[in-house]
């Protein structure tokens, strides 16, 4: 396999993974994950396993059988940003002080994903918890808070892998500076008022999907590296129907179907937090 398609294949399978992770999570609310975030901390720990448990993270992920290649691929995906001013990635492991993790474990957080390595008294939770989070608010403009809930460590606690990402960018074509009130609607009946982010005309890549009944605009920020891919159902009522269809959803290959067009998108300004415990999602991920 060529170096440019299996960078391709580790991407596309990366994708493959968020939106079962996304369908796993099975939100009723407004949520917000990066399954990159999750897919880079969980493979710093799938670095150091072994046996059945090998097996299932490697699953679960969407990496390779082979782990020398797996972890080629995560060091590239974690050189490609690595000197980008828009997106921050930093990893980290902490371990418990006089506990041990297998030094192949260490070797690879450093060397495949630029990870540091740093001791920590879990004896005393409040203090640790307290260091874990102020590097966490280091790392992301002091965007996440309080990441590591004291109580959820304790002297048994062995590691702790963190994964922090940050993306700041200025759209390529900005919205208006004025905010207009607008409906937005919660189902065919209601809706409510919230402030809208008026748009101008611009050519953005577009597509009617009728498989997905939907609508797919992606706006491009000014690093044309990232882009937002907005999939907007027909009904009003139509989000689960579309949720749905996620699942295994080859979504290279509907953005593919885009063509440039001269529209004018508004959006909701919004404003989303989500803390969410990945463990039972990961399992149902593990299990499709």
């Amino acid at each position: 396999m060529a170096a440019i398609s299996q960078k391709t294949d580790f991407k596309k399978k990366g994708m493959a993974f968020g939106l079962d992770m996304y369908h796993a999570l099975q939100p009723s609310s407004n949520i917000i994950v990066s399954p990159l975030s999750v897919r880079l901390a969980l493979g710093m720990a799938y670095m150091g396993a072994a046996g059945q448990t090998e097996a299932e993270m490697r699953n679960a992920l969407r990496i390779y059988d082979d782990k020398i290649e797996s972890g080629k691929a995560f060091f590239h995906l974690t050189c490609k940003y690595a000197k980008n001013e828009n997106i921050r990635i930093a990893n980290k492991i902490y371990v418990n002080e006089g506990r041990k993790i297998k030094p192949g474990m260490i070797k690879a957080a450093e060397k495949l994903f630029s990870s540091k390595v740093e001791n920590i008294d879990f004896t005393e939770p409040a203090a640790a918890a307290v260091t874990i989070n102020k590097w966490v608010e280091g790392q992301t403009g002091d965007k996440i808070k309080d990441i590591v809930d004291p109580h959820s460590l304790d002297p048994d606690t062995v590691v702790i892998v963190i994964n922090a990402l940050y993306f700041k960018c200025k759209w390529q074509q900005p919205f208006q500076s004025d905010l207009v009130k607008d409906d937005f609607w919660l189902n065919e009946a209601n809706s409510v008022k919230v402030d809208m982010m008026q748009g101008v005309r611009e050519n953005l890549k577009y597509a009617e999907l009728e498989d997905l009944d939907c609508i797919a605009i992606e706006k491009s920020f000014e690093d044309e590296d990232f882009s937002m891919l907005i999939l907007l159902p027909n009904s009003k009522n139509g989000l689960q129907s579309l949720e749905s269809k996620l699942t295994g959803l080859d979504l290279p290959s509907y953005r593919h179907r885009l063509k440039a067009k001269n529209v004018m998108l508004n959006m909701p300004q919004f404003l989303v937090s989500y803390q969410a415990d990945l463990k039972g999602a990961l399992e149902k991920v593990n299990g499709q």
